[in-house]
């Protein structure tokens, strides 16, 4: 009989491994893989129950609040990768794949240059401004050369910091080949003076995760790019800088006199962002067809538009922010405050009618549970029946939801679908910036001069300076709260997945790591030890797992075919399919399930998912019976039937709360397809034992990166 060994992954947020393996304490856990910052830990009572915990990858270190300054760089990392799919093409004719990715790749370097050049702005005024430094009085160019240094510093600081975490994180190889073929190809992004798609784009090519090389010439260049903005700083600000600036008591008490150019500059590349902003939204338009809603879940306005514009506006009202706290007066940068005035206002209204659907919902919702007919109907308290009840649950057991638990039930299973409905407020709130910004920094009518629109100026000023404050006292506050670093990891969870192909500054990919780790812990389970595997993933460890064993190689065709899939809380269809359909698709999702256990002949399915329907992120992903409801509230166990020993994965207590995304390993239902696929697995013959691919040095216990 065949050994069975399930592994489990966890979601976001860092889940703790006593929580992911459903134990008391860390005491009943024993290390069997991987490193302090992701290990495989196990049960110590039943060893072949162990979990994959990689949340520290994303929400350790006192430095990980500082992360929040890079959220601009990885969103535009992140539009490079919510474009359609190739069948969605208009025509094949026009490259229009490679053009996009040209774009966002020129819109994250033109990005790091505008970074530059309103730090500059700040850093050179700033230190013009200091008359004396310890009794001394510099030259004029002097204080440039001081400027040029704090800049170069902090340029080559961001530098080996991402170089490190390269080393890290993206020189991770998997367990096939793919490290030693990378190493010797270039990557480029033009061959015969045209455009041309990069390679190995796809989950389930072995290349996808381990390019190292590509990583090294991005960031190579981003530095470069840095360095000369530095260097033409400084000769701009030595031949346009006041000469008579120290002598002027009026140029003393107004910094921004000395080199007013700078602030030019700065809103120079930033207009030149938004209109390659405009170029993507037009490359998509015109490149693939726009399906209709009830088809696909896509992303419904143009993605990768909407994404790295949201990284641009982040970015830009981050460092305008600061620009207007340090020195008051911003000169024509001034023009953005009426943008993001209007911006807010196009938010706040966007929000009020996101808060009227969520009502609306709230209220169809719970007609529905109390409707016997329906398939959400969740059964009354008796006690209440009939508009009695009052106090009277008191005292003794429930046995079915009270009006209170209606009223939360509603609002659960509303909110649950608003994560597929926010791309309409964020791509609202996007456009407004985008126009208005263009408007003014084109010099056209100045908006603040029409009657009643004048204060949205004054708005985007006092937003900007409080949100740029605002962001430095969190930052500094955070920092030394663990609890409230993991609440900041959540969204470094879902958005670094990405290898860092359009933008290198962006927080790190912690999937460049994790999948390769768990890719090589399933060939050590089942292609080494010849074990069966239940691969148990949870939320943002459900695409975890999916990336891994999309694998294609004639080594993962043999590892797949010796791992079942349990999925749950599962954002695949709900999030993923939406932002990412050209690598997630249910097409994808079926190629996968026939090349697992069994595949389509097994007798219990090879992957079978579980939901919600109060859960905000997990859905179904199939869309069939291969998907399956869980209660919520529970319903089971009863009191007089709950088990006398709780651990491990203590059942859940019924009618008194509701779940959501958490707590899916304590469902019944779950527990008990857990046993049915170890009976069955249990009964598969043994294969005959092979060649071994790799060796147990590449494992994640004992790793072996590639050099």
């Amino acid at each position: 009989m065949a050994e069975i060994v399930e592994l489990r992954v966890h979601g976001v947020g860092g889940t703790p491994a006593e929580a992911l393996l459903g134990v008391e304490s860390q005491a009943d856990l024993i290390q069997v893989g991987g490193d302090p910052a992701a290990p495989f830990q196990a049960r110590r009572a039943d060893p072949l129950v162990e979990g994959y915990v990689w949340g520290k990858l994303t929400s350790k270190g006192l430095l990980q609040p500082l992360w929040l300054l890079l959220l601009p760089f990885t969103l535009v990392n992140v539009a490079g990768w919510m474009h359609p799919p190739d069948d969605d093409y208009r025509t094949k004719r026009l490259p229009i794949l490679p053009l996009l990715r040209f774009l966002v790749w020129a819109l994250g370097l033109l990005l790091t240059v505008a970074y530059v050049l309103w730090l500059a702005n700040i850093v050179v005024n700033r230190i013009l401004a200091v008359e004396t430094v310890f009794g001394w009085t510099p030259a004029r160019e002097i204080k440039v050369l001081m400027s040029l240094g704090v800049l170069l510093a902090l340029v080559g600081l961001q530098w080996l910091i991402a170089r490190h975490v390269q080393r890290g994180f993206e020189g991770f190889p998997g367990p096939g080949r793919c490290g030693d073929e990378e190493r010797g190809r270039p990557s480029v992004l033009v061959q015969a003076g045209r455009l041309v798609a990069p390679e190995a784009e796809g989950l389930g090519k072995c290349r996808f995760w381990f390019r190292e090389r590509e990583a090294g010439i991005l960031l190579t260049a981003h530095a470069l790019s840095g360095v000369a903005t530095v260097i033409f700083v400084g000769v701009w600000a030595v031949t346009r800088a006041d000469p008579r600036f120290l002598e002027t008591a009026a140029s003393r008490a107004d910094p921004t006199k000395a080199s007013l150019q700078l602030g030019a500059l700065a809103t120079g590349a930033t207009e030149i962002l938004l209109w390659i902003l405009v170029a993507l939204g037009v490359a998509q338009l015109i490149g693939w067809r726009i399906r209709p809603r009830a088809e696909e879940p896509r992303f419904r306005f143009l993605g990768p538009m909407t994404t790295a514009g949201l990284g641009v506006e982040a970015g830009t009202g981050f460092v305008y922010g600061l620009t207007v706290l340090v020195l008051g007066d911003p000169g024509r940068i001034g023009a953005l405050g009426m943008a993001f005035g209007m911006a807010v206002l196009a938010g706040v209204l966007g929000l009020g009618v996101a808060a009227v659907w969520l009502w609306r919902g709230a209220r169809r919702a719970v007609r529905e549970a109390k409707d016997p007919g329906h398939p959400g109907h969740v059964p009354l308290d008796p006690q209440y029946e009939g508009g009695s009840g009052g106090d009277l649950h008191r005292g003794r057991e429930l046995e079915g939801a009270t009006p209170a638990m209606y009223e939360r039930l509603g609002w659960a299973r509303s909110g649950s679908d608003a994560g597929r409905n926010m791309d309409l407020v964020v791509f609202f709130v996007q456009m407004v910036f985008l126009v208005v910004a263009l408007w003014e920094l084109r010099g056209g009518l100045r908006l603040e001069e029409v009657p009643y629109l004048g204060g949205l100026a004054t708005l985007g000023h006092l937003l900007a300076l409080s949100a740029a404050g605002g962001i430095l006292v969190f930052l500094v506050r955070r920092a030394y709260r663990p609890s409230q670093r993991r609440l900041i990891g959540i969204l470094w969870d879902v958005l670094t997945f990405w290898p860092r192909r359009f933008h290198p500054l962006g927080v790190r990919p912690y999937a460049e790591r994790a999948v390769p780790e768990l890719q090589h812990r399933l060939v050590h389970h089942a292609d080494e030890l010849h074990r069966m595997v239940i691969l148990s993933a949870h939320s943002q460890g459900t695409v975890i797992a999916y990336a891994a064993l999309m694998q294609g190689d004639h080594v993962f065709d043999r590892v797949a075919r010796r791992v079942a899939l349990l999925t749950y809380g599962s954002p695949l269809w709900q999030l993923h399919a939406m932002a990412f359909p050209a690598y997630f698709d249910r097409r994808g999702f079926e190629r996968l399930r026939k090349r697992l256990y069994g595949g389509a002949a097994a007798r219990s399915p090879a992957w079978r998912n579980f939901y919600r329907r109060t859960d905000y992120i997990g859905k179904e992903v199939f869309g069939n019976h291969l998907d399956e409801e869980v209660d919520d509230p529970a319903r089971v166990p009863t009191a007089v039937n709950q088990p006398k020993q709780a651990w491990p994965d203590p059942p859940r207590s019924p009618w008194v709360d509701l779940a959501r995304h958490s707590f899916y390993n304590s469902e019944e239902k779950l527990k008990k397809h857990v046993e049915t696929l170890r009976k069955e697995m249990s009964q598969a013959r043994a294969p005959r034992r092979g060649a071994r691919v790799g060796s147990r040095s590449a494992g994640p216990g004992n790793r072996r990166r590639a050099r």
